[in-house]
């Protein structure tokens, strides 16, 4: 059986929405709701979902833990309450998860609703792509390999998914993304603002995450992310991020940081202050010697960075997965 756990905190209609999503697509599903600190509290309707309530507000990662653990399936499936997955996902990411017993599986995320499943995802048909980390937008494994690795690490701030991922293929867990069927993530914070703060607190914690799950090299989102926002290309750029260190300064910014910024001349300076700031306090994070091994690796990084991809597998049919 699969247990489906959705996280939530303060979007009531985007939990309803999805719930009722789940309800018709997905109805012999064990379904449970986290209620993370919501005020009001969430409601569900008889029936609907297992609606378990945390108080004070946790974290996204305590609450996928504590889902977890409550879960009776021995599949489990983390939604975010603002993705919709298509109908065919449940079958087809099952089918991927008998390719390893300590596989994770997810399918592709599109933020256009409109898009359909044939559409080209870059992908041969008939072919998952092994990866380096996953997100937890929509992430499933076996509970027994989730327990496995210990779960979300509930310290984290952000990357929580990049972390565990990345640990548990530290493991010899093999992640793989389905590139044929879709789930919607509607994501309602793509304003400029909480966009780029978000950016922020992910590459703050990549350091400590980079230290945590092990040695020297650096993957496709040190090369992709943190590299670029340790150095920016203009001097001046890395310069206003060290100056906005100092809480007062980050303080000040944020009161002149706008909401909607369409303009790309200035956001995207904009947002290289934000990343070299982040890069900054992550590092400050690393006892010293850490610290110099993480900026030389930086500045060593390869003019053709590593790929998230790792390889390609055949996806199982049920025929496969009947015999």
């Amino acid at each position: 059986m699969i247990t489906v756990i959705v996280p939530t905190h303060n979007r009531p209609d985007a939990a309803a929405r999805l719930l009722a999503h789940l309800v018709s697509t997905a109805p012999r599903m064990e379904i449970i709701v986290v209620d993370d600190g919501s005020s009001p509290p969430v409601t569900v309707e008889e029936g609907a979902a297992r609606l378990i309530r945390v108080e004070p507000n946790r974290g996204q990662s305590a609450a996928r833990n504590l889902g977890a653990r409550e879960a009776n399936g021995d599949i489990l499936a983390f939604v975010d309450d603002d993705t919709l997955p298509a109908s065919d996902v449940w079958d087809e990411l099952t089918r991927l998860l008998t390719l390893d017993r300590h596989a994770w599986v997810a399918p592709r995320l599109t933020l256009d609703p409109d898009v359909d499943s044939a559409s080209a995802s870059g992908e041969p048909a008939g072919e998952a792509a092994e990866v380096e980390h996953l997100a937890s937008t929509f992430l499933m494994t076996r509970k027994a390999t989730f327990e496995a690795v210990g779960g979300f690490d509930e310290s984290l701030r952000g990357a929580m998914d990049y972390e565990l991922t990345s640990r548990a293929r530290g493991r010899g867990h093999r992640l793989f993304a389905h590139p044929h069927v879709l789930a919607v993530h509607d994501d309602d914070r793509r304003a400029f603002r909480s966009d780029a703060l978000r950016y922020h607190l992910w590459i703050e914690e990549t350091p400590r995450i980079w230290a945590a799950v092990g040695g020297d090299a650096l993957d496709s989102w040190m090369h992709g992310v943190y590299c670029s926002a340790l150095f920016p290309r203009k001097r001046l750029l890395r310069i206003l991020g060290r100056l906005l260190t100092p809480a007062w300064a980050w303080k000040l910014f944020l009161a002149f940081l706008p909401t909607e910024l369409r303009a790309k001349r200035l956001a995207r300076p904009l947002r290289s202050i934000i990343c070299a700031r982040a890069a900054r306090l992550g590092l400050r994070g690393l006892p010293a010697d850490k610290q110099r091994a993480l900026v030389t690796a930086c500045r060593r990084r390869a003019d053709d960075p590593p790929s998230w991809l790792i390889g390609r597998v055949r996806i199982p049919t049920r025929s496969d997965v009947a015999s």
